[in-house]
């Protein structure tokens, strides 16, 4: 037969089966399966069946039973070839399939011939395709590769296109190299006829296999919590399947209607296992399908430094999250060092468990080698970790760069890829947009420093136009090793018309929280019978908004009907008026205590709601401390050693104002009894804070009874018996440094290496001197111009003693700070054009303040010095440009030549440093 190319839009087949344009029917799912399974997966089967009965056997079986017609002579002739007609008369049997259309669909093949019913019923069921003409080709022959194209479509087995096969027909390559892939034991005597023996055993074993459950798509997988999940589905009959997990007893899977099932073992230890899969339909079994995974070991996958703050340590498998024992942020677990161990102050879990970072309290000392050890962690299936050492690099030669640009609203916020400032303070000098630097006194557009507990800053632009490319340029930004970088980006609010929607609108204690798309302002107006609410907050950062409606509600609940509206997202866009029915209820109970923690010297105490400030204070509080060497002590919280908070950053970004960040009573416990090196000491607290001093948002309180809270504190370590340190502050004024200690010091405290800055020396040429006769006061005096931008700069003093012979504090915050240190480079008149006939503008390289009286400014016109007394009428300072307007009676004229020159100007920028001394010809 011939056979046309499968993406061919001109059917030419002569196969007895077409390529698939038609759906087909579900009845031929069972000749679907016994062709694949002829093919390979049931090799085993088919030897077994041809010892039961010999071909020429099976032949008779299909002559009894009606399929095929018998040879008068009694020659089942297994060695001829087989027509299109025997073909589909046996497919259209084994199949079951029934005529649809009694009417044929091919001119050569009539009502009265015996093979009418299996080529209709094929032909309905679109598996017959005609050769042409409207004829179908009884009597034609049947190939090899077109049987192979009929299993592989019938296998629902992609075929690979432009695939060629040597010995095949150019349009079989496609499926014979589909069902190669596939795995099936295809004959490679692609051309030839198929014989009517060769045909005659498959039609058989299709007919003694249908009747028996077959497994598909079956699949073993690890989970991450180190359980194994076995998925397939099941073809044909079958009332259940089975599972046997190694030499265990089989057990039930969860067969759904659908015939897929599914099965999940019990977490298994690291190791190899073998699970056996078989149907059943009856007693009726499948041949069994065994799959082999293996539950890896926990361990430490790789270490990487990330930066001079931060290591990243990253697992084969999820960790166990949480505080507890081999819990993830248990901090001890993580060891840098041998001499001098230093264990990390935050360690952050990635979402799918696998990745800790760790973030310390210092930079490390750059290019060093350092031993880290992970131990005593966890997986999230309980399987313990072997203690993993390494030794690590701990060198950042990388600067930093602008690690994301997002937008809220017309704000633009930038984040940086690692710690840049230690300071939540303005870096003004070296941010700048469109070339305008920003000042100490802003700008028309404005932007905000933040930082998180991490050290990551991040800059805010507020109030950007949409659709507008800003220039970003960030001048001299440094890590916290040196590594210096200036960086450019470019700033353009995308456009945004969409108007937010209300997702959701939830009761909850007497109140409304209303869920929108996306961000929306302070000013949601929500409606009922009972009243009108306004929202006094924007969303938080779920998209969320909490209403008090609690006092429309009687004495337990309400029905209603609210309507929200006035909603507008951070570019204004309105959404549209959303009306609901609700039930509110009366919140009546009080605040419940839920958890609790410390860190350094707080007491962070979790409740069960959102909390505010009570009308009594809490100065009765007390708690009771139990060392681990079993000292105990009574503590009042009085106003003199401690404080309360009813926020607390949870999330850690900087800004307490997050949903759920109210539900904390913070203490910060100040009585040095209790502290070690600013840290509560080891040992358990227990902390009793008085009736009516906790209440949430209602007015509910603890007015029945005391709420109690036990702590226990571990891992805090004395700094030891040092005792000099910074006192105060370290202030700048101008090019001068002014150290405050707590002892007095001598002479030899007095030398630049004692004083560094971000890891390095105060420049040469620094003076030093002690400020008064107490010794305690040390001012260093800089050279001019060697603080080229504006930057928080980490300065710190090492390896000095006082005049008793102690010695400098172990403790970080007491012999270092974070200070913003203000750039001392004179700003410089870079160019000078007309603006008209009667005013000049001065541009300079930076920002400029008005002197309220100028001075040191002069004009040459023609090389002849003009009265400023009676020609010039006014100064104008808009950032970085100076305009000198001329009083009326005077103008400029084309060509003269004009010169502006400062002298000794008293132009300053906004760091304090005047402009230099420059002559420019006007342009």
């Amino acid at each position: 037969m011939r056979e046309s190319s499968y993406k061919s839009s001109t059917q030419t087949l002569q196969s007895p089966f077409r390529g698939g344009e038609k759906k087909v029917m579900k009845k031929s799912l069972s000749l679907l399966i016994a062709l694949a399974m002829v093919f390979g997966m049931f090799a085993s089967l088919a030897s077994a069946a041809t010892t039961e009965l010999t071909t020429a056997q099976k032949y008779q079986w299909f002559v009894d039973q009606g399929v095929l017609k018998g040879d008068p002579s009694g020659n089942p002739r297994l060695d001829a070839t087989l027509t299109r007609a025997e073909f589909a008369t046996i497919v259209a049997s084994v199949g079951g399939l029934k005529v649809i259309n009694s009417v044929s669909s091919f001119s050569d093949v009539k009502a009265a011939d015996w093979y009418f019913a299996a080529i209709q019923s094929a032909s309905d069921a679109g598996l017959v395709n005609g050769i042409g003409a409207g004829k179908f080709g009884p009597k034609l022959n049947v190939t090899v590769e077109q049987v192979i194209k009929v299993a592989v479509i019938l296998a629902n087995i992609k075929p690979v296109d432009g695939a060629v096969v040597a010995g095949s027909s150019a349009w079989a390559g496609p499926y014979i190299q589909a069902a190669i892939n596939a795995g099936l034991a295809v004959p490679s005597n692609y051309k030839a006829n198929a014989t009517r023996g060769q045909t005659i055993d498959v039609a058989y074993l299709v007919n003694q296999l249908k009747a028996i459950p077959v497994l598909s798509d079956v699949a073993a997988t690890v989970n991450a919590d180190d359980t194994i999940t076995v998925t397939g589905k099941v073809v044909g009959s079958a009332d259940s399947v089975k599972v046997a997990l190694g030499t265990d007893a089989a057990v039930a899977a969860t067969l759904k209607d659908d015939k897929t099932f599914t099965y999940t073992t019990a977490k298994q230890s690291a190791g190899s296992y073998k699970l056996t899969v078989v149907a059943y339909d009856g007693t009726k079994a499948s041949v069994a399908v065994e799959k082999t995974v293996s539950v890896d070991a926990f361990n430490v996958s790789s270490v990487t430094v990330q930066n001079s703050k931060q290591i990243v340590v990253k697992f084969n498998k999820p960790v166990q999250a949480g505080t507890l024992a081999g819990g993830h942020n248990v901090l001890t677990s993580y060891k840098l060092g041998t001499n001098s161990v230093v264990y990390p102050t935050v360690a952050d879990l990635s979402d799918d468990k696998q990745t800790v970072t760790l973030t310390f309290a210092n930079a490390f000392a750059n290019n060093t080698y350092e031993q880290f050890v992970v131990s005593g962690l966890k997986s999230a299936s309980g399987l313990s970790l072997a203690e993993f050492k390494q030794a690590i690099s701990l060198s950042d030669t990388t600067a930093p760069s602008i690690a994301n640009v997002s937008y809220v609203g017309k704000d633009a916020v930038v984040t940086f890829s690692e710690p840049v400032a230690s300071s939540a303070t303005d870096i003004n000098a070296a941010v700048s947009l469109n070339g305008i630097q920003y000042t100490v006194n802003g700008t028309p557009i404005g932007y905000t420093f933040a930082k998180d507990a991490k050290g990551y800053v991040t800059l805010t632009f507020k109030g950007l136009e949409v659709g507008k490319a800003y220039t970003l340029n960030l001048i001299a930004v440094q890590d916290l090793v040196g590594n210096r970088v200036d960086l450019t980006s470019t700033l353009t609010v995308p456009s945004d018309t969409t108007a937010p929607t209300i997702v959701s609108v939830t009761p909850e204690n007497g109140n409304l929280r209303i869920k929108f798309s996306e961000k929306v302002v302070t000013g949601v107006k929500v409606a009922s019978a009972q009243g009108v609410v306004y929202s006094t907050a924007d969303t938080d950062s779920n998209n969320e908004v909490v209403v008090a409606t609690s006092p429309w509600i009687g004495s337990s609940f309400l029905n209603t009907s609210v309507t929200v509206s006035e909603y507008k997202d951070l570019v204004g866009n309105t959404g549209t008026p959303y009306t609901v029915s609700v039930t509110l209820t009366k919140d009546t109970a009080a605040p419940a205590f839920a958890s609790g923690f410390v860190s350094g010297n707080k007491i962070v105490l979790k409740f069960n709601e959102d909390l505010v400030a009570p009308a009594s204070n809490l100065q009765t509080a007390t708690i009771d401390f139990v060392s681990t060497d079993s000292v105990r002590q009574s503590v009042s919280l009085s106003a003199a050693n401690s404080t309360f908070a009813y926020v607390y950053d949870a999330n850690g970004n900087g800004a307490p104002t997050d949903s759920g960040e109210a539900q904390y009573l913070v203490i910060t416990v100040a009585d040095a009894s209790l502290l070690s090196s600013g840290a509560l000491k080891n040992g358990t607290y227990k902390v009793t804070l008085p009736k009516n001093s906790v209440i949430d948002t209602v007015g509910n309180t603890n007015s029945s009874s005391e709420v109690t809270a036990s702590i226990t504190v571990s891992g805090n370590t004395s700094s030891g018996n040092a005792v000099v340190k910074l006192s105060a502050p370290i202030v700048q004024q101008g090019s001068k440094l002014t150290f405050t200690f707590s002892h007095a010091l001598t002479s030899a405290a007095l030398d630049v290496s004692k004083f560094l800055i971000n890891g390095t020396a105060l420049p040469t040429g620094t003076s030093f001197y002690f400020d008064g006769p107490s010794y305690t006061k040390v001012v260093a005096e800089l050279p001019s111009g060697t603080i080229p931008v504006n930057g928080t700069r980490t300065i710190k003093v090492i390896n000095i003693a006082d005049k008793d012979g102690n010695v400098l504090s172990t403790t970080a915050s007491d012999v270092q700070q974070d200070l913003l240190l203000k750039e001392n480079v004179k700003p410089i008149a870079v160019s000078a054009a007309l603006a008209s006939d009667k005013s000049i503008n001065v541009t300079f390289s930076e920002n400029v303040l008005d002197p309220g009286t100028e001075g040191g400014v002069e004009i040459y016109v023609n090389n002849n010095k003009i009265d400023f007394n009676t020609n010039v009428a006014s100064y104008t300072y808009v950032n970085n440009v100076l305009t000198i307007g001329l009083t009326n009676a005077n103008t400029f004229a084309p060509g003269q030549t004009i010169v502006v020159k400062f002298a000794s100007s008293n132009i300053k920028d906004a760091n304090d440093n005047t402009v230099s001394d420059v002559s420019l010809t006007v342009q």
